[in-house]
């Protein structure tokens, strides 16, 4: 082929090229390339664009590879290059060619910056599209709106921070983003739970004539609802009502919304108006039935989760749950163990927590039987019965006078949380009522600061006095080893205390001794409690302790050891308190640490922040003869 034919023909591939004729370009090239005519770099990437504008990506990109290697590659090559790449979805070969760019040649133009971004939009490469953003920056490069846009568009939910100074950037500039831009931006802040950033969004789009899309509105709906803005998700749903816009999404959110704001006449009002629109799933049911139990409106949970159950959906674990709180309110117990069985009967098991509920149904009924039955179900199918499920066998055996069951139960070791409960709650201080006798005990502390570890139990009406010494017993209980004193000849033997979760206040002596038991109930007292200061001057090497009421007035000064705990500081407290030992007194620290009983075991220094821990036998002063 002679010179002159063959610039002929090279000059009409690039004219089919230029009118986007790609496959008459493609035979003819082939055709010359068989000829063994050598295809310069315009002609090639005249072809390219050709295939790009016709979006054959993966011809023009046969190109590109065919010519990479033989050819040298300007801009303008690239660029058709990553726009196939971007047309293929194929991002990260994007990036690839576009570092190689600004790190070698050819240089990266607006050009190549958008075509990268946009390879990076379909997958969401948010990452990437930042990066060559930056990149696009420091050379100097103006971007355009539609490589701004791009932008916007490839950051997902973990860049929503960086999708917003993108849209500020552009308003900046004078540019007016697309609404799919602005809805892009919203459902990423709605995802990361940016409620308030999702609303302003939603201002701007409004502001500028724009209609955010259903989807849009009810992703900002949710995203208020899930933040905790009850009123400002329930008004965005009535705006797009107003604005004619409606989703079975946005009306699931607004009901949820009901239930956080404890709005039941609105929710069962919007399941109604859903009804006319569309049909409500369980989620809509179990909303607004949440709703009602919250405002502790029984019939209506009632109600909705017969109704629910016609319409042939299947409530979930919340919704279960929600039906027995109803039934234990009402007192339908028979109905309560009926559900059970209905669950069962659909292939669903009744988790712990609907089992717990089901039994305090039974046991405010007196329904001890079923209670224990319950029990003894659910640890033969390997369940852990939770703290719900033990309150009300706990009470179920104290109804049906079975103590052993009771005591095994208490020292269950799966009862962790009731033990972690009485160690933490227990007090013996104040007046008790022992229900057996109807007896009146008075317990205090003995007069003697070093016996502090003893507790006294004085019945008025028969001047009985008891020493006891306070132990941490087998299984979390709180072991009484009764002492003897000159003035005593009682015959009492070691009592363990259990607390009776069932009941607040209420206590169970129970001796292994005898297998006696006596239920003691508290008697609410009222009291002033005056709050004394405890502060720490250093003396060489002891510490001044400081005593102080609130209004600065100085009660006592007492030197303590360093080593003292917090339990030897207060047996020497005692003569600088005595006038004020009729009320009840709270010790608070300088760091406004309220110090009680828990605190005895602890260094005073630690507790005041004096330092010094001088080694002590700390224990010396209890050996009791």
């Amino acid at each position: 082929m002679s010179d002159e034919l063959r610039d002929k023909q090279l000059r009409r591939v690039r004219e089919l090229g230029l009118r986007r004729q790609w496959q008459q370009a493609l035979e003819l090239l082939a055709e010359l390339q068989e000829s063994g005519v050598r295809i310069d770099a315009v002609t090639s990437t005249a072809t390219m664009w050709a295939c790009v504008k016709s979006e054959q990506w993966e011809h023009s990109l046969r190109l590109f590879e065919d010519m990479r290697p033989r050819l040298r590659l300007e801009t303008v090559s690239c660029n058709a290059a990553l726009c196939s790449y971007a047309q293929g979805g194929r991002w990260e070969e994007a990036l690839q060619l576009f570092r190689e760019m600004c790190e070698s040649s050819p240089p990266p133009d607006i050009v190549s910056c958008t075509a990268t971004i946009n390879a990076c939009v379909a997958q969401r490469q948010g990452a990437a599209a930042l990066e060559v953003h930056g990149a696009m920056l420091r050379g100097g490069l103006a971007p355009t709106p539609a490589a701004l846009d791009a932008a916007v568009r490839s950051c997902g939910t973990p860049h929503w921070r960086e999708q917003l100074q993108l849209l500020k950037d552009m308003r900046q500039r004078g540019f007016q983003p697309e609404a799919d831009t602005y809805d892009a931006a919203v459902l990423n802040c709605a995802d990361a739970q940016q409620w308030a950033a999702a609303l302003h969004l939603l201002g701007e789009m409004w502001k500028s004539a724009m209609s955010p899309k259903v989807e849009t509105l009810a992703a900002a709906i949710s995203a208020c609802q899930r933040g905790g803005q009850w009123q400002e998700a329930l008004h965005l749903f009535d705006v797009m009502e107003k604005q004619g816009q409606w989703s079975l999404a946005a009306a699931r959110a607004a009901l949820r919304a009901c239930d956080d704001g404890h709005q039941p006449e609105r929710a069962k009002s919007l399941l109604q108006d859903i009804w006319h629109r569309a049909t409500p799933d369980s989620a809509c049911y179990a909303a607004a039935i949440s709703c009602c139990e919250g405002s502790q409106e029984w019939g209506e949970v009632l109600a909705l989760f017969e109704e629910m159950r016609d319409y042939g959906l299947t409530p979930d674990i919340s919704t279960y749950q929600a039906v027995q709180a109803a039934f234990v309110a009402t007192g339908a117990w028979r109905k309560s163990l009926d559900l059970l069985e209905e669950m069962k009967a659909e292939g669903a098991e009744p988790p712990m927590s609907v089992l717990g509920t089901a039994a305090h149904a039974c046991a405010n009924q007196g329904q001890w039987q079923q209670v224990l039955q319950l029990l003894s179900d659910a640890r033969q199918k390997g369940m852990r019965p939770d703290l719900d499920l033990y309150k009300a066998s706990l009470r179920a055996a104290s109804d049906g006078r079975k103590w052993e069951t009771a005591l095994q139960l208490l020292q269950d070791g799966q009862a962790s949380a009731i033990r972690g409960a009485m160690s933490t709650s227990l007090s013996l201080f104040g007046r008790w009522k022992e229900l057996e006798t109807s007896n009146i005990y008075i317990v205090t502390t003995p007069e003697e600061p070093m016996l502090h570890f003893l507790t006294v139990v004085n019945n008025p009406a028969k001047d009985d006095r008891r020493d006891f010494e306070i132990n941490l017993g087998s299984e979390g209980g709180i072991q009484l080893i009764p002492l003897s004193h000159k003035d005593t000849t009682g015959t009492d033997t070691p009592s363990t205390l259990f607390l009776d979760t069932t009941v607040p206040g209420r206590l169970i002596w129970y001796s292994y001794t005898t297998g006696k038991h006596k239920t003691w109930q508290n008697m609410l007292q009222v009291w002033n409690t005056t709050i004394v200061q405890v502060m720490c001057e250093a003396e060489e090497t002891t510490l001044r302790l400081v005593l102080r009421k609130l209004t600065g007035e100085i009660i006592a000064k007492v030197r303590v050891q360093p080593g003292a705990s917090w339990r030897d500081a207060r047996k020497l407290m005692v003569p600088g308190l005595r006038p004020l030992l009729s009320k009840k007194l709270a010790f608070v620290s300088p760091l406004g640490e309220v110090l009680t009983r828990a605190h005895d075991e602890r260094l005073l220094a630690d507790i005041l922040g004096c330092g010094g821990k001088p080694e002590v036998d700390r224990d010396a002063w209890r050996r009791f003869q």
